[in-house]
């Protein structure tokens, strides 16, 4: 068990980490040009929005996917895609 949580620690620390990463990279911006750091929060939000709007689609369409393949097993290859 201690061996468990010593792996998820770091781990979680490493995720942590990647989740501030864009932030680490655009903080300096907005001390150099404060005006420029409403526009940074923003666009990293749209961007993050993007990104999850792009992922969901992705997954539906392997989803779509994985059914139209069990489809076509099930049908023994009548259906033609």
């Amino acid at each position: 068990m201690s061996i468990k949580t010593n792996i998820r620690v770091p781990m979680m620390m490493l995720l942590h980490l990647l989740h501030l990463l864009p932030f680490l990279l655009v903080f300096p911006l907005p001390l150099v040009f404060p005006p420029l750091l409403l526009i940074t929060v923003k666009m990293m939000m749209l961007l993050t929005l993007t990104l999850m709007v792009m992922m969901m689609l992705l997954m539906v369409m392997v989803m779509m996917v994985m059914m139209l393949y069990t489809i076509q097993k099930k049908n023994d290859g009548a259906l033609i895609v």
